[in-house]
């Protein structure tokens, strides 16, 4: 193991539960966390601020040749930190390669969780801004469902069988989520500027109506830019009757009842658990 780097901080999501926020800070930092000795290390989220191309290498390719060079990136800091939302429905196996690699380090996952309903409904409308998604939430449901994304004591033991592991739930932490991060991975918060801000907000009623119109009937380019639009302006579109996701409410209340909940207690705090499950 190199002599320098000590710690791995690993941050795998969820998604729609502040992770670009907390990757913004890390690379408005950059500079004063490498001063410290905290490195996020640029190899594997080039023109990106989260590390996407990990997730993808061991998505397509089983492949963790760039993650070694993310950790060789950081090999004169006592600590790398390493973040992807995409990480956090990774299989076991994968994890198990993740656990391989990092063999030797003292290596730790930070995880937020967010209360199912919450979830679903930001994530399907993420999609319909980000994505150019146009399918219903009906049929957004059936690839949550393929991935047992809501099965989050499933999620949480899948790790930890692993890593060492902290979880907090997002509703608890939103309004300061980025320096709940910084405590988690030491950094010195006496010298960092933590101002928080919305960061990747999800659009009005009004706007992910107008945006599924778009995606479905206009030319990919001409819904690409119609979106732009709508999400420069999307407070304007407020006037719009509510958008129905009832299907995906339901579907998160469901999903809670099913939870094996004496799983997440070894983890969460009551405070952290009721919210999940509220």
């Amino acid at each position: 193991m190199n002599s320098i780097l000590k710690k791995v901080y690993f941050h795998i999501g969820m998604s729609k539960a502040g992770s670009s926020a907390i990757q913004q800070t890390l690379c408005e930092h950059h500079a004063q966390l490498l001063r410290s000795g905290i490195c996020y290390p640029r190899t594997g989220r080039e023109n990106s601020r989260a590390h996407y191309l990990l997730k993808q290498d061991l998505l397509k390719r089983d492949a963790v040749d760039r993650l070694q060079m993310a950790l060789e990136e950081a090999s004169s800091f006592s600590t790398a930190v390493l973040s992807c939302e995409g990480f956090w429905f990774l299989n076991e196996a994968r994890i198990e390669l993740i656990r391989e690699t990092l063999a030797g380090y003292d290596a730790k996952v930070i995880l937020y969780l967010r209360n199912p309903t919450g979830y679903l409904r930001s994530s399907y409308r993420q999609g319909v801004k980000q994505k150019g998604a146009s399918h219903s939430c009906e049929e957004y449901l059936q690839d949550v469902r393929s991935q047992e994304r809501m099965n989050y004591p499933a999620l949480v033991e899948r790790w930890a069988r692993h890593f060492s592991l902290r979880v907090r739930a997002y509703e608890g932490v939103k309004h300061a989520i980025e320096r709940d991060f910084l405590i988690a991975i030491e950094a010195p918060l006496e010298q960092l500027d933590i101002s928080r801000r919305v960061v990747n907000p999800t659009p009005s009623d009004g706007a992910v109506t107008l945006m599924l119109l778009a995606n479905r009937y206009l030319p990919s380019y001409m819904s690409r830019r119609a979106r732009d639009v709508i999400r420069q302006s999307h407070r304007q579109f407020e006037f719009f009757s509510p958008f129905d996701d009832e299907v995906l409410k339901k579907y998160g209340k469901n999903a809670v009842q099913e939870w094996d909940l004496d799983v997440l207690r070894e983890y969460l705090s009551d405070d952290d658990l009721g919210m999940l499950t509220s």
